[in-house]
């Protein structure tokens, strides 16, 4: 028995088997892009070309946001995990607007969950090997079935209308594959800062945020924790990059390097500070300056493709 292998990441599959040629006893292997998880609809005309399959469709079975947490479950850090769930919880989210929370466990198995995560709907618990954040994030940005996806630390919280008004943003734009809000610091005594990014509230061409970044080691554009991303265009640059550390640089330069998107004011990411945080680690700042230049370097290759130029050179 025959097998015709065919791809359907252009076009439409029903379209493409109606013109074809079928003989009796032949199988047809039809190969999906990844990420896609059924036969595409037709294209919603209101969305640029290449991000996404459609705007959000409130009927839609599938969750409305994909939000990506990779955690090696610490000890010391399963309260905050229990805080994030329960701030995920209390989004503020239109009425038919669903999330669904992708945890990847880095290096450990299903068992090893808070039984809090086991029992919810919404969480899917992803046993990944053990690779570091970059990896675990990748794994669930494969898995993730909306067609927005952010990503939140396993130690911090997102505020109620976090998901709401970034979400509420990229309906309204559909050329923007993404959107950032404001970001708060919490610190250990309770009190609260404003992160006030280099990249201000505007509109952003590709490769004009990596253009905020002057340097490697300068205050970078803004948090990728700040993001809400269309599911399609992450994946389309690679998802976070390969690094040990500052796998969020190199994502957030790849991503709005190639694509448009928008800075906004709304408080959206509490960054909490605390003794336990992975870049308070003395062998994070033995090398940060080193990923910072690869991550960096990275978005001026990106950037250099629409005529951006940096100050810097290495």
């Amino acid at each position: 028995m025959g097998s015709n292998p065919i791809s359907a990441t252009k076009g439409y599959a029903h379209k493409l088997l109606s013109h074809m040629h079928i003989t009796p006893g032949s199988m047809i292997l039809v190969v999906l892009e990844p990420g896609v998880l059924a036969f595409p609809q037709e294209p919603n005309p209101s969305v640029a070309a290449g991000y996404g399959r459609h705007t959000v469709d409130r009927m839609d079975k599938r969750p409305t946001v994909s939000v990506i947490t990779a955690t090696s479950l610490r000890e010391e850090r399963r309260d905050y995990l229990e805080e994030l769930h329960a701030s995920l919880d209390a989004q503020e989210l239109v009425r038919g607007s669903t999330w669904e929370w992708i945890v990847a466990l880095d290096g450990l198995t299903e068992q090893r969950a808070p039984a809090h995560l086991l029992k919810d709907s919404r969480v899917k618990v992803v046993p990944v090997r053990k690779g570091g954040a970059a990896t675990a994030r990748n794994h669930a940005l494969a898995l993730a079935r909306a067609t927005v996806t952010c990503c939140v630390d396993d130690d911090d919280l997102l505020p109620s209308p976090s998901l709401a008004v970034r979400l509420e943003h990229l309906e309204r734009f559909p050329g923007y594959a993404w959107v950032a809000g404001g970001w708060e610091n919490i610190r250990s005594d309770g009190s609260r800062e404003e992160w006030r990014y280099p990249a201000r509230p505007g509109v952003y061409a590709p490769g004009d945020v990596w253009r905020t970044w002057t340097s490697p080691m300068t205050t970078t554009p803004f948090g990728h924790q700040a993001l809400l991303v269309r599911t399609d265009a992450l994946r389309r640059v690679g998802g976070w990059q390969g690094l040990i550390q500052a796998e969020d640089l190199g994502m957030l330069v790849a991503l709005t390097g190639e694509t448009t998107g928008a800075v906004i004011p709304e408080i959206v990411y509490h960054y909490r500070f605390h003794e336990q945080r992975t870049m308070s680690t003395d062998e994070h700042q033995r090398n940060d300056e080193f990923y910072r230049i690869v991550a960096w370097e990275r978005g001026r290759l990106v950037a250099e493709k629409y005529g951006v130029s940096g100050g810097f050179d290495v």
